[in-house]
């Protein structure tokens, strides 16, 4: 392959186009709702992720009705790709904040092929096809550029040349298929971003060798990162994040000393104030900067608070700013949790106001207490139920409590789920803001998580067997009951 020849097409792919206008910011729902042709023996489970370039990705599954219906309401920030799953195949979507898409699926097809055919209509569903139509039409291998005895520049020039086989091929569909603006837009900035992610596999590869690498890895002639119109692809805010993390923090000697002794409102004063010096204003350096005070955020209340006061020092976009203004009200009330009690008789809700985890130990003194975290939408914590009954059943008028915590769900469909579900034991509901303040409090793995609370009121177990485990939850609760 020309050297030249490729140089000369990706300077194309990766220059701005003075016609692009910059990708608006504002928050909009998004419904995604279809049907499934099922067959004999069919999956029930569809689910969706949903990465955001300027927050972290987000996952939810559903349930598919005995009719094959599915539904899928959740909220975006600006036009993007999100990826619906369902048995083997994919169908990646494209979505703006408000709009609506429907679609219609067959469970063969999605069980035989990874980008299978199917329909679709609603809000800008011509793009949504022309990406299917691409994805499709591309039929290449699958790229796994190798690490091992290559230097930076030859690892880029793999990527480079990878880069430039794909752009190839989107330049023969472009021809055949006539496709809008806005897949040619998100096609060429998915074909430079997703490439710009296997960086962190070179990366990565001498971090467990223990060897180093010389040259500029994140080189940004070849992968921009003050490309606005770049968002629309959700391999940009990936790209963005590792670009950032890799210069400002890990490379900082200055910061990562600072890191090791627990300084950490310094060491993120610093790093955002090298992102505002450095990088170019716009959407892009202040995504950076969002991340980065979200992730100090999660890593330390404390400190958190008094670089939000600083907050417009990095942030220019309003509603970025809103965005860590919700954050800081929340942690001002990370030690007040408003925690909704359903009252099983009278399906009536009771606040609980004060923390969680005293008002819960201080009315179940002398009890053990077995704590199920999930979620309305996660399909893993639906399969656990029955399991979860059975147990309940099992320790009847034994000194043990089964708390029901549902967290980052929709009220309404809280309720439902436990009449629908028959779920036993006491039902707590926490907000998204709420949850998210728990969350960090307890920094638990993910949904479903059970945690046992031992009869003086300690966490002795932060991730305990599930229900459907049977002899060892059953072995750990009685060594609990029987103390």
């Amino acid at each position: 392959m020309n050297k030249f020849l490729i140089v000369i097409v990706l300077a194309i792919l990766t220059s701005c186009d003075s016609n692009q206008k910059n990708i608006e910011i504002y928050r909009g729902k998004v419904i995604i709702a279809g049907n499934i042709e099922l067959s004999d023996s069919y999956s029930k489970v569809i689910s969706l992720s949903y990465p955001c370039s300027i927050d972290r990705c987000d996952y939810q599954t559903e349930i598919i009705d005995s009719t094959g219906n599915f539904k899928f309401e959740i909220e975006i920030l600006h036009p993007q790709d999100v990826l619906l799953k369902y048995e083997k195949g994919f169908a990646q979507l494209f979505v703006k904040p408000l709009d609506s898409l429907n679609l219609s699926l067959n469970s063969i097809s999605f069980k035989k092929e990874k980008f299978p055919e199917f329909k679709i209509s609603g809000n800008n569903s011509e793009t949504s096809q022309n990406i299917l139509d691409f994805l499709r039409f591309k039929n290449i291998d699958d790229f796994h550029p190798k690490s091992e005895n290559k230097s930076v520049e030859e690892y880029l020039m793999d990527i480079k040349h990878r880069m430039f086989i794909e752009d190839s091929i989107l330049s023969e569909f472009r021809k055949s298929y006539n496709p809008t603006k806005e897949f040619l837009t998100w096609a060429k900035k998915d074909i430079i971003y997703r490439n710009a992610n296997y960086l962190i596999d070179f990366k990565f590869h001498h971090f467990m060798n223990k060897t180093q690498y010389k040259g500029e890895l994140f080189d940004k002639s070849l992968f921009p990162v003050n490309d606005e119109s770049a968002i629309i692809s959700s391999s940009y805010g990936i790209h963005i994040w590792h670009y950032s993390t890799d210069k400002y923090i890990q490379k900082d000697s200055v910061i990562m000393n600072l890191l090791k002794e627990q300084k950490l409102s310094q060491a993120y004063e610093i790093c955002l104030k090298n992102i505002v010096e450095y990088e170019q204003s716009g959407i892009s350096r202040d995504i950076m900067c969002y991340r980065i005070i979200s992730k100090f955020f999660e890593d330390s209340f404390e400190d958190f608070s008094e670089l939000r006061k600083d907050v417009n020092l990095y942030l220019n976009n309003n509603l970025l700013i809103t965005l860590l203004q919700k954050r800081k009200e929340e942690f001002e009330k990370q030690n007040n949790y408003h925690v909704s009690l359903l009252d099983p008789v009278t399906e009536e809700e009771k606040e609980i106001i004060g923390d969680f985890f005293s008002n819960l130990t201080d009315k179940h003194k002398g009890k053990v207490i077995y704590l199920d975290i999930g979620a309305t939408w996660c399909g893993p914590c639906k399969s656990e139920i029955p399991y979860s009954i059975e147990l309940h059943d099992y320790y009847k008028n034994k000194p043990i409590v089964f708390v029901n915590l549902c967290m980052s769900s929709d009220r309404n469909e809280w309720k439902k789920a436990i009449e629908n579900l028959h779920i036993a034991g006491e039902n707590y509901y926490l907000d998204k803001a709420q949850s998210q303040l728990l969350r960090n409090k307890l920094k638990w793995k993910g949904f479903p998580t059970y945690m046992i609370i031992d009869k003086k009121g300690n966490i002795v177990d932060d991730d305990a067997p599930r229900p459907s485990s049977d002899s060892r939850i059953k072995m750990r609760l009685n060594e609990l009951i029987d103390k």
